[in-house]
């Protein structure tokens, strides 16, 4: 039978801002299903839920805002967790498959995304039954692998007719991003839905790896994409190289290894923009430690910018002629930052963590750096820029166009992706 329901669990999409990028899929999603709902589990976290960010589907039925806490009444409910079969099936995978000490926390937090993950499943339920929206007529979709995944678990387990997935992005799959290097349930994720899909080949291969079951049908790969926002046609990087750093900033990002690289570059003329606000904390640090470092420094010019609203940004990149994007985080899954800034012909100067190597390829995309890259080496790559002829760096530009229209275009990737859903 036709699968004519998509329900898609989010975070905060349309009115947070973490997940701007699901934007390009539901323009591919909306012409695939005939009905979308947008889940948002914890609605109660987020401070404005009267302002939409971002785009709704054309057949978008309604967003259904829950409010799934783990409040007093939740952790009483919890102690059954405890004498579950999953648990001890859990209990042992800690111990015997990941090689991890079983301590407090980690209970703690395995029992409580369960006893989530069963107020998810019921309230989905109430949700579907009130929508008139039959299991065999329906796929749900958890775009994070988080503990209301583990209610599409059971309620997949529950209900086989009701197709259930999950992405794998970045920190809902490595176990060293989170605390006690361990993330609650994996094993029972993947064996309860139809598939888990990482956002890149190493995605796969670590959470295979991890749970000791490799090769496994049930985890899959399926990158994300962006649509084309216009070709740069910057040039002149022997003038003046213009490099770009867009994110929302943390201390992940690590923002200070580029400026410590650029108080290394004496002679070439370098304009630095950065893009994108975050934690009010680090952006301070960082307008701060940047005039420290390259104050004195005629050479090199900035701008830190973090109100640029995301309809405005690739203006912005075209109209500041921008000729490479760089990205020093320290963990990454794969930035789609990489893939938007690609589409416009944009060259990418990355370090080699989680799936980085994937997007950004020497010779092909740009130029992968060691994950301990030094300062030196890092500024050695903005140079090799710098020192292009007009000419080549436009082959460059066209390799790295070529790259994204080839892996990361939005209309191939997500149309594959729905397939998958549908299937």
């Amino acid at each position: 039978m036709k699968r004519k329901n998509l329900i898609i669990v989010v975070s905060s999409y349309p009115y947070g801002l973490v997940e701007s990028y699901l934007e390009d899929e539901l323009k591919v999603l909306e012409n695939e299903f005939d009905k979308v709902f947008l889940v948002l589990p914890e609605s109660q976290l987020l401070k404005n839920t009267s302002i939409t960010n971002y785009y709704l589907p054309k057949n978008l039925q309604k967003v259904v805002l829950f409010n799934i806490e783990y409040g007093f009444i939740q952790k009483l409910k919890s102690i059954l967790v405890l004498f579950k079969r999953d648990t001890f099936s859990e209990l042992f995978n800690i111990k015997n498959i990941y090689k991890l000490p079983i301590t407090f926390l980690k209970i703690k937090v395995l029992v409580s995304f369960y006893q989530k993950g069963i107020d998810f499943k019921k309230a989905i339920k109430r949700m579907m039954q009130a929508e008139h929206l039959k299991a065999e007529e329906t796929v749900i979709y958890s775009y994070w692998a988080n503990e209301f995944t583990v209610g599409l678990a059971q309620l997949h387990a529950e209900n086989p007719a009701i197709k259930c997935y999950t992405r794998a992005h970045s920190g809902d799959l490595y176990f060293d991003r989170n605390t006690e290097n361990y993330l609650p349930w994996r094993k029972f994720i993947m064996d309860k839905l139809n598939a888990v899909l990482a956002i890149s080949k190493s995605g796969k291969e670590y959470y295979e790896s991890t749970i000791n079951h490799k090769n496994n049908d049930r985890v899959g790969v399926s990158y994300l994409g962006t649509t084309q926002q216009g070709f740069a046609n910057s040039c002149n990087v022997s003038v003046e190289l213009n490099i770009l750093t867009l994110a929302y900033l943390t201390r992940v990002k690590q923002i200070e290894k580029l400026i410590d690289a650029l108080s290394e570059i004496n002679h070439t003329k370098i304009k630095w923009t950065h893009m994108g606000g975050g934690n009010k904390e680090y952006e301070d640090y960082l307008k701060v430690y940047a005039p420290e470092k390259l104050g004195n420094k005629p050479n090199i010019s900035f701008e830190l910018l973090s109100s640029v609203p995301k309809s405005d940004v690739f203006n912005q990149i075209i109209q500041r002629n921008i000729h490479v994007l760089i990205n020093t985080s320290k963990y990454e899954g794969i930035p789609v930052s990489m893939m938007e800034v690609m589409s416009m012909g944009i060259p990418v100067i990355g370090l080699n963590v989680g799936a980085v190597s994937e997007i950004v390829v020497d010779g092909e995309s740009g130029k992968l750096l060691d994950a301990s890259a030094t300062s030196k080496q890092i500024a050695d790559a903005i140079l090799y820029y710098s020192k292009l002829s007009n000419d080549t760096f436009m082959i460059e530009k066209q390799k790295a166009y070529n790259f994204w229209n080839n892996n990361y275009n939005a209309h191939t990737n997500y149309k594959s992706f729905a397939n998958t859903l549908k299937s």
